[in-house]
């Protein structure tokens, strides 16, 4: 089974190189870098790398589109560019779709690079949230089908909310995730300079906001 990993950029000089290496070593067949018009050295940084670089309209949700558009995998496993896939990443996706067949998405559980309690209690929380919610978000790395994506339209052209948004429509769609051990590795970057708690608070206000009906682009602005 052949896994594409999608990671979309914009200014991700400090992280890109690892997240490449890290998700060729975890068993990727192959890596697609989705840019959104970076001015820092993120594209020159991969200019040595095996990976593919692919320039889109900036927007998380137009970038993963246009590298999925590129993917040849039978899975995509669509990252961010501050996390870093576990050695075996890979080979669990393909080891859990060869035990249960019916396996068309899913996601893993996450290790947050701090040793501060509260990050151990946003882990379990945000598990929870597959199991109970049907919900997974990007930095979870969520990974699906070419078939699953294709027939759910892939993630909506929007600059943030796209991974709420897909896993809504694979909701919609009576898809469940499979949760893989992992974990991923998350950088606590956005928590660490706004306080884990009001991250954590203004990042539900964000989705209630979303639900309500505001504009994707105007959160993004704040975001």
């Amino acid at each position: 089974m052949k896994i594409s990993v999608i990671i979309p950029t914009l200014n991700e000089a400090s992280y890109i190189a690892e997240a490449v290496q890290k998700a060729e070593l975890a068993g990727a067949n192959e890596v697609i870098v989705a840019d959104g018009g970076s001015t820092d050295e993120t594209v020159s940084i991969l200019a040595s790398s095996n990976c593919l670089i692919v320039q889109a309209e900036t927007g998380r949700g137009n970038q993963l589109n246009a590298g999925a558009a590129l993917a040849t995998g039978d899975f995509f496993l669509f990252m961010h560019a501050d996390n870093y896939l576990p050695s075996d990443g890979c080979d669990e996706i393909r080891a859990a779709v060869s035990a249960n067949p019916e396996i068309r998405c899913g996601a893993f559980k996450q290790k947050i690079v701090s040793d501060k309690a509260v990050y151990r209690m946003i882990e379990f929380g945000n598990a929870r949230r597959i199991a109970w919610l049907g919900m997974a978000y990007g930095d979870q790395g969520i990974f699906v089908s070419r078939e699953l994506f294709a027939s759910v339209g892939g993630f909506d052209a929007i600059p943030l909310m796209e991974d709420f948004g897909f896993s809504r429509k694979l909701r919609a769609a009576k898809e469940k995730y499979y949760l893989c051990e992992g974990p991923v590795m998350v950088n606590p970057r956005r928590w660490e300079s706004n306080g884990p708690i009001k991250q954590t608070f203004a990042n539900w206000l964000m989705i209630c906001k979303y639900l309500c009906g505001a504009d994707a682009a105007e959160l993004a602005k704040r975001y």
